[in-house]
């Protein structure tokens, strides 16, 4: 990719058209890919079929609406790579750094758990969030429910981390002085993206169906800690362990919750 010829006068409207769009335009595709997934397969199709073994819903919708999105998203990846010429280890599907992905897995588990256990608690002990699920506690919800926060949850970083974060950095290369003010940004932009879609939107008309505070700060956190692990190991693997291992604990902390 030619670096674009920039100079002081068109500096600031170029930052002002290029920053900002990119951001704006990914979040909608992210949106849009959800709903088509949910509307046109989960919703008429899964479901129904779903009923004789999660009945109250439990884990399905969110176990294939990450699968499509994560589809498509490998899918946009693959032109990407075609229209670009960059192979696919450009976009974090290789092992590289495999042990530094590990240790970063290690020390964000432990501060990062620690950290919500203990805010965690206060915040339910003063009825500042609702830490219920919203299905029966029984054996099935329970098992069906953790194996897709460990398992399949981190598929979500197939869009977020590998596809939002290269792309800009690609995209934004031209406009930043050094690699690290590059990879930051990135990192920032995909957070800010990853945390306005756990925000529940309607657009026509538009309405906010489900906000909790609480949750975006956590969505926050873990979001610029996967994009960082993501641009420094130049790996899919390590955010996506963090990201599943991280929501397996969360679900095992709300089911104690639910249990005292």
């Amino acid at each position: 990719m030619q670096p674009l010829i920039i100079n002081k006068k068109t500096n600031h409207l170029v930052h002002i058209l290029l920053v900002p769009v990119p951001i704006i335009l990914l979040f909608f595709l992210n949106y849009y890919l959800g709903l088509l997934i949910n509307n046109t397969i989960v919703v008429p199709f899964i479901l129904p079929a779903s009923k004789a073994f999660d009945p109250y819903n439990a884990y399905t919708s969110n176990l294939f609406i990450s699968l499509g999105v994560a589809s498509l998203s490998f899918l946009l990846i693959i032109l990407t790579c075609f229209l670009t010429k960059k192979p696919l280890g450009t976009f974090g599907f290789n092992l590289n750094n495999f042990k530094y992905s590990l240790k970063f897995l290690g020390i964000f588990l432990f501060s990062f758990m620690g950290l919500y256990i203990t805010f965690g608690s206060l915040a339910a002990r003063y009825n500042l969030f609702d830490y219920t699920l919203p299905y029966p506690l029984n054996l099935s919800n329970i098992t069906g429910a953790f194996l897709f926060q460990l398992l399949f949850s981190g598929l979500e970083e197939v869009f977020f981390r590998s596809f939002i974060i290269t792309l800009l950095l690609m995209f934004w290369a031209p406009l930043f002085e050094s690699q690290r003010k590059l990879e930051f940004s990135a990192v920032l932009a995909s957070s800010f993206i990853f945390t306005m879609r756990h925000i529940g939107i309607n657009f026509f008309p538009f309405e906010i169906t489900y906000l909790v505070p609480l949750q975006l700060l956590v969505v926050t956190v873990m979001g610029i800690s996967f994009g960082f692990i993501f641009v420094k190991s130049k790996s899919l693997l390590g955010a996506y362990l963090t990201h599943g291992l991280s929501n397996a604990c969360i679900f095992v902390f709300l089911l104690v919750l639910n249990a005292i």
